[in-house]
């Protein structure tokens, strides 16, 4: 992959340098890639208010020789406005956008997965959200990744991410305690 266009979702940011940072996306054609946004953070940058958690974009990686991935363009397909009206609605596209960050394996595409995550992010801004949105959200990625068997009919999905995952979702490790 030298220059590509990629359809893609934005999962999660990092801060990297001063003006920089990097972005995980899970892509239609490559799977997870890690990309590295130059200048996005400097006030007049036009790729920063594209690259938030859960926004679907289309965007232009370029390779570098020692296989670096460095973001050139984006432009917004979709945003899910209705999203940032509501702090349950954020969380919700968070914990969506953590989840599938934590499961999924790098340069590996998956295209029903990546169905899955739009369905579910679509349903987080048009409706209600709730623990059953949750529940299903966290059974349809463990069983499409295979982490569950289809018959498998937990109560607590959350139980089960956290197992496989080691940790709370949403939550970050800070030297030996766990904050949520």
């Amino acid at each position: 992959m030298r220059g590509k266009k990629l359809t893609a979702i934005v999962l999660k940011l990092k801060d990297a340098k001063d003006a920089d940072k990097y972005v995980t996306l899970f892509t239609k054609e490559e799977g997870k890639l890690t990309v590295l946004a130059k200048g996005v953070k400097k006030l007049g940058s036009r790729k920063a208010g594209l690259l938030t958690p859960g926004s679907e974009v289309l965007c232009e990686v370029y390779e570098k020789s020692d296989g670096f991935l460095i973001l050139t363009e984006v432009e917004l397909l979709r945003s899910f406005s209705n999203v940032s009206s509501q702090l349950s609605k954020i969380a919700m596209t968070l914990f969506v956008c953590d989840a599938a960050s934590s499961l999924l394996a790098p340069s590996l595409p998956h295209v029903r997965v990546y169905e899955l995550l739009l369905s579910h992010l679509s349903d987080i801004s048009t409706g209600a959200v709730g623990g059953r949105l949750r529940s299903d959200f966290t059974r349809s990625l463990l069983t499409e990744l295979g982490f569950l068997d289809g018959e498998s009919r937990g109560s607590d999905m959350d139980s089960e991410l956290a197992l496989i995952l080691n940790r709370v979702p949403g939550s970050v490790r800070v030297g030996k305690k766990l904050v949520s």
